[in-house]
């Protein structure tokens, strides 16, 4: 029997919560998804999570849904022994203090590598799976500190962002699940392309780099959805056409070889 990893969800406070949604209602026009950061997270999502940290052998990393639970990641950040002590005091304490101060009201998900948790608050398959890539990267690393700060390293965003997409969309591949896998293209694609855009912004004017590479995500995304749509049809259809090959009745009956 495989070890659980530990769920938690945070109780919910219905001011903080509808606060929290309306900030994110900008979020959600951009990646043209209502469930993004909604902070209401259903057990059917999390179970995608479960089943994926239980399979990479994540078990120890912990999940926390809509939850504060301050002292607890405290707790975490100083008895990881995952990540050198060092890096935990710095860069960790910050992040994790940082992150903490806005979670509830402003954070989207997140996987904290000092503290090995990762935070939900979307109700969307594909992106609490891409959260437990990043923890599948960071699991990978000899040091995962210093894999934690080289993403101050430009364009090292893009690598590891890159990675626990891929790593997502390889996941529901490989699970035959048709609709999570088409879904993670529209929302993962725009997702990535806002990193893009955050380097295109420093040589464009006004926003523009960020609009163009998340527009431009959203359109190879449904590109590749659409291509993806096809090719399951396709595979559905020869399915269909062998399995009434072999059930279909032989009209042609042996000839006697009587004379």
């Amino acid at each position: 029997m495989p070890k659980e990893p530990v769920i938690e969800r945070g109780i919910p406070f219905p001011p903080i919560d509808l606060l929290a949604r309306l900030l994110a209602l900008l979020d959600q026009l951009i990646l043209w998804n209502s469930k993004f950061k909604n902070r209401s997270v259903s057990d059917e999502t999390l179970e995608h999570l479960r089943r994926f940290l239980i399979e990479n052998e994540l078990t120890d990393v912990k999940v926390r849904v809509n939850r504060l639970a301050l002292a607890d990641q405290y707790r975490r950040l100083f008895t990881n022994g995952k990540i050198f002590f060092l890096f935990r005091i710095f860069p960790g304490f910050f992040v994790t203090t940082l992150s903490l101060i806005f979670e509830r009201i402003t954070a989207g998900d997140y996987y904290n590598p000092f503290t090995d948790t990762i935070h939900i608050f979307s109700d969307l398959p594909p992106v609490v799976v891409h959260e437990g890539g990043h923890a599948k990267d960071f699991d990978r690393q000899e040091s995962g500190g210093f894999y934690a700060l080289m993403r101050a390293v430009p364009g090292m965003d893009l690598i590891q962002e890159d990675y626990a997409t891929t790593t997502a969309l390889e996941y529901f591949q490989t699970h035959q699940d048709e609709q999570n896998e088409i879904d993670g293209y529209k929302i993962l694609y725009p997702a990535y392309g806002s990193y893009i855009g955050a380097y295109l912004n420093s040589v464009l004017p006004f926003g523009i780099g960020s609009l163009g590479a998340i527009l431009g995500g959203h359109y190879f995304g449904r590109k590749k959805a659409r291509i993806r749509k096809e090719q399951y049809a396709q595979a559905k259809a020869k399915l269909w056409r062998q399995d009434q090959a072999i059930s279909k009745p032989s009209n042609v009956l042996p000839q006697s070889t009587n004379r």
